[in-house]
């Protein structure tokens, strides 16, 4: 079923990185990639038509200070949306490592409790193998992503602590970064963003406190 929706996945993923792409570009007055087809307005305005979900706002933290210059703050941005991407991925993968071991151990419980022939304890194993790749692969590609993630973050965060001046072409080479990052096929089921949202939110509020007391 993956490999024949693929296509269909795919694409929506590309539509929502080239969504977010240009509300970051819009709100941070960086370039826009030349390389990029431009969003259609039309097909943005007939998908918010069909959300029903509650009211998106302050996709950023609006409690950022004044003092901090205009390219740092947009470095504080684009760090505080990879680093966002990075912890959920990282929540996501110990669910999933989770349910890896408790679905073994159950396994080999019932192995145990049976007395399964080793012919048996064979032919489930093996019927089963493609459910362990699948989950191998889902793993690694988040892995991946963070592995990406992590490389840009940590560039951000050392520029943000240490004051140094960024250019508005080193904004955009990373935010190519990210554009790139935000079209890998490993995504976050939304429910975990709900679960984790609260405290992720409040994390990253006293991660700008921090910010704000280092540029005062």
């Amino acid at each position: 079923l993956v490999q024949l929706f693929y296509n269909t996945f795919k694409g929506n993923t590309s539509k929502g990185a080239l969504f977010k792409e240009e509300f970051d570009v819009l709100l941070f007055g960086l370039p826009w990639k030349s390389t990029l087809a431009k969003v259609d307005h039309k097909e943005v305005s007939k998908l918010s038509t069909q959300y029903k979900g509650t009211e998106i706002e302050n996709w950023y933290s609006t409690k950022l200070s004044t003092n901090i210059p205009k390219n740092i703050a947009i470095a504080v941005c684009q760090c505080m949306n990879t680093g966002w991407d990075i912890d959920l991925r990282k929540y996501y993968l110990n669910w999933l490592k989770g349910f890896l071991i408790i679905y073994s151990v159950g396994l080999a419980f019932f192995f145990v409790v049976m007395n399964v022939d080793g012919l048996t304890m064979f032919s489930i194993g093996f019927s089963i193998l493609s459910f362990y790749i699948h989950f191998f692969t889902i793993i690694n590609g988040h892995l991946a992503v963070i592995t990406k993630r992590e490389a840009i973050s940590n560039k951000l965060e050392n520029d943000i602590i240490n004051k140094k001046e960024i250019s508005i072409s080193e904004l955009r080479d990373i935010q190519d970064e990210i554009f790139i990052t935000r079209n890998e096929s490993a995504k976050v089921p939304n429910s975990f963003f709900k679960i984790y949202k609260h405290k992720m939110n409040q994390e990253y509020e006293d991660y700008i406190e921090t910010i704000n007391r280092i540029y005062e």
